[in-house]
């Protein structure tokens, strides 16, 4: 079994998450700001919860994998640093309180900080490809959100994303037969919330 395997076990569940009406929205500008507000708000709280999981991963993972969860972890520090800028030009709220959707994946987080190496190299792949392939499938996209495409759809963290997969690739390798089906629970979990976590915000009044 491989990360593109993964992605294949319910086409309907990965194209929701990879092709949702609110990144078509984000392309063709016609998303409301309180719609992009509301993702925005609510996106820095998961990426900061995110940034926990890195450490949690790259605490775990092997010598020669971790070398790849320090730089991300790096990343994800610039990156919520870079969010609060985009939150204050915005007047809006940082850290604000967490909607049901956010909460359901930061409780995901933890769910997989409790399970194997394998499973969480899977998700921590995924999750990264999916802010990756969404953005890109969506680019180019309408100003003033085109920088948040760019930022995510763009060729170097497409490669970031391609080496994640990599090291995912192999420990599915030496994973057992549970781990394997916790990684498919898991990766079929997270394109779920992906899913909702975009309907959230077109939800938003």
């Amino acid at each position: 079994m491989k990360c593109s395997d993964l992605l294949q076990q319910d086409c309907g569940v990965s194209k929701a998450a990879l092709q949702h009406p609110f990144l078509q929205a984000c392309s063709d500008g016609s998303i409301r700001p309180s719609q992009f507000n509301t993702w925005l708000e609510q996106d820095f709280n998961f990426v900061n919860a995110f940034a926990k999981f890195a450490e949690k991963v790259r605490a775990v993972a092997p010598h020669p994998h971790a070398r790849v969860y320090i730089d991300g972890s790096a990343a994800l520090a610039e990156e919520l640093t870079w969010f609060k800028e985009k939150l204050k030009e915005r007047n809006l709220i940082i850290g604000g309180p967490l909607h049901a959707t956010c909460a359901a994946y930061i409780d995901l987080l933890a769910q997989l900080e409790q399970q194997s190496y394998p499973v969480q190299a899977v998700a921590f792949w995924l999750i990264e490809y999916v802010y990756y392939k969404a953005w890109n499938l969506a680019s180019p996209v309408a100003e003033p959100y085109r920088e948040f495409a760019d930022r995510w759809g763009n060729a170097d963290f497409s490669k970031y994303v391609d080496i994640l997969e990599q090291q995912a690739d192999k420990a599915m390798q030496d994973a057992d037969q549970k781990e394997q089906e916790s990684i498919k629970e898991a990766a079929m979990a997270i394109l779920v919330v992906e899913q909702r976590f975009w309907q959230m915000a077109m939800e938003a009044a």
